[in-house]
């Protein structure tokens, strides 16, 4: 996953190995500028039972007051989206979204869920946003899709 920290850059795109490869380098050398530039974590919350966050470790916002995001701090940039239900929209882009504690909950929060397709893998599902997950649609885009009646569309990868 790559992402851009500034809020004008603020958006996600799904990295091959070959667009992160460091040229010159071999092994796991050629891929530690990529993983030092990318890294998410998971925000728990205790509201409900498997609700997280999405997080971009080590980028900068307003509400760390300029200080690197890191495990055990709340704010930060988080994996968000917008699914307009009057207006029909029936996915939505994910992108980055500044949210602080207790902020844009409907837009930034997940549950997490077992698949029923995989053992140890799960999904996420917008917890404000009933059988919408987080997904993966090749070549490059991270999106949420509708997906309540457990029929994933076609090329699409919602099972992590």
């Amino acid at each position: 996953l790559r992402y851009g920290a500034e809020k004008v850059r603020a958006q996600c795109a799904v990295n091959s190995r070959a667009d992160a490869k460091l040229e010159g380098k071999s092994g796991l050398e050629q891929f530690v500028p990529f993983f030092k530039a990318a890294k998410l974590s998971l925000w728990w919350l205790p509201e409900v039972n498997n609700m997280c966050r999405i997080r971009a470790l080590e980028a900068r916002t307003r509400s760390s007051a300029g200080e690197k995001v890191v495990a055990g701090r709340p704010g930060g940039l988080n994996l968000g989206f917008y699914i307009d239900l009057d207006g029909h929209i029936g996915n939505s882009d994910v992108k980055l979204m500044e949210a602080g504690k207790g902020e844009k909950n409907e837009l930034v929060n997940f549950v997490v869920v077992p698949s029923p397709l995989y053992d140890g893998a799960f999904r996420f599902e917008g917890a404000y946003r009933r059988g919408y997950f987080l997904a993966f649609q090749p070549p490059t885009s991270l999106r949420m899709v509708l997906c309540s009646s457990g029929q994933v569309p076609n090329k699409t990868v919602i099972d992590f």
